[in-house]
């Protein structure tokens, strides 16, 4: 199987090595981001709320340039600062999937300043025993249109 990297100029850049995404096969595999504005670099106002909605666009930006989209998205991890804001973070993330919504799982993790400050962050590459450094994550498994 072939590997080809996913990468759009709509996403902010990574802090650490890592591509976008990667396209193998009929599958695209898409890293987390920050809740990070593309155009500032910094989080989005506006608290989890905000930074939901900047998160999906990111990784919609992503996926779109690995020719898939949030339609095809068959599993969601997400790890969350605060379950207070779940509701908050339900509200966007169903604008975002308004049926058929993937497999989700959802967990607390909290203390580390690796976020700085983010309410929202989405990765597929942080396991439980790491969850300290995420805020909000996603792990969007998803097959393309092809």
């Amino acid at each position: 199987m072939q590997k080809q990297i996913v990468h759009t100029p709509k996403v902010p850049p990574a802090r650490v090595p890592l591509s976008q995404g990667i396209k193998a096969g009929e599958w695209v595999f898409a890293s987390g981001q920050l809740g990070n504005d593309p155009k500032t670099g910094k989080l989005a106002e506006g608290g989890i709320t905000a930074q939901t909605r900047q998160v999906c666009e990111n990784l919609k930006a992503v996926l779109d340039a690995g020719g898939s989209s949030l339609a095809n998205v068959v599993k969601v991890t997400i790890y969350m600062v605060d379950l207070s804001e779940l509701m908050e973070m339900n509200e966007v993330f169903s604008e975002y999937f308004p049926t058929d919504p993937p497999a989700r799982t959802t967990f607390e993790c909290r203390g580390s300043s690796r976020t700085r400050g983010s309410r929202s962050k989405r990765s597929r590459s942080y396991s439980l025993d790491r969850c300290e450094g995420a805020a909000a994550t996603e792990d969007y498994r998803l097959r393309t249109d092809d």
